[in-house]
């Protein structure tokens, strides 16, 4: 019991480190540009594009209203930005704000050809490839979280938050992992119609919760492969 408790509890003081580490870091990210993605064509805001500043390994994606913020420890001269779809371009920073078109682009690609298979094989395959795919080692991840809800075509409810995620080996299961936060913010509707009527389930911890190779029992088992009926989706 005591041997768990100290790990416990060595867990928690390294999580606290690795925040107080990120947050004295971020402050010490003293240049900054902020501004909107667009299109070109129709001038809508592009969500997820990616911005990364030439040179350097600060990076960042604009948020659902095309926004977006970079920092960086040094003076920022040029921003890259690239999406799936669109020409990428590389700007000169002339301002702390800037608007980005980002013009769509048209290209082919080679047709694919495609096979029919074995659902059922297909998933014990992916099961047997586990070990390969996933890491056997402790690690200490940086994540990004956001969770939005939506009332017709407005938000009402926005979640964002910095987190510091520990996760062990594939094959200890979840109770070992936790999740610590950075930074977050929250913005809820002020309007009194906009109260949410329903509980919902969400949060930074939901990467550790939902962790499906780490719960191999309740989807993944072998031995219950057997229960359920599978098909290739069209």
């Amino acid at each position: 019991m005591l041997r768990f408790i100290l790990k416990k509890a060595f867990l928690a003081l390294l999580l606290s480190v690795a925040a107080v580490s990120a947050l004295a870091q971020s402050e010490g990210l003293q240049y900054s540009v902020s501004g909107k993605v667009r299109d070109a064509k129709t001038g809508n805001a592009l969500q997820f594009v990616n911005v990364l500043m030439e040179g350097r390994h600060y990076a960042t994606i604009t948020n659902s209203d095309g926004g977006f913020l970079i920092k960086s420890d040094i003076p920022i001269d040029t921003l890259v930005f690239s999406y799936l779809g669109y020409e990428s371009r590389k700007l000169p920073v002339e301002a702390s704000s800037m608007t980005v078109y980002l013009t769509p682009s048209i290209f082919s690609i080679d047709p694919a050809i495609v096979l029919s298979a074995q659902p059922r094989l297909l998933v014990q395959q992916a099961i047997k490839r586990i070990p390969d795919n996933y890491s056997s080692e402790e690690e200490l991840l940086q994540c990004f979280y956001r969770e939005t809800m939506q009332k017709r075509q407005r938000y009402i409810y926005v979640s964002e938050a910095v987190s510091k995620l520990f996760k062990t080996p594939y094959s200890r299961g979840i109770y070992r992992d936790a999740a610590a936060l950075v930074k977050s913010r929250i913005l809820i509707s002020s309007r009194q119609r906009d109260t949410l009527s329903v509980k919902f389930l969400g949060g930074p911890t939901q990467a550790v919760d939902f962790d499906v190779v780490k719960n191999l029992r309740f989807l993944l088992n072998q031995a219950e492969l057997g229960f359920y009926n599978m098909e290739m989706g069209v």
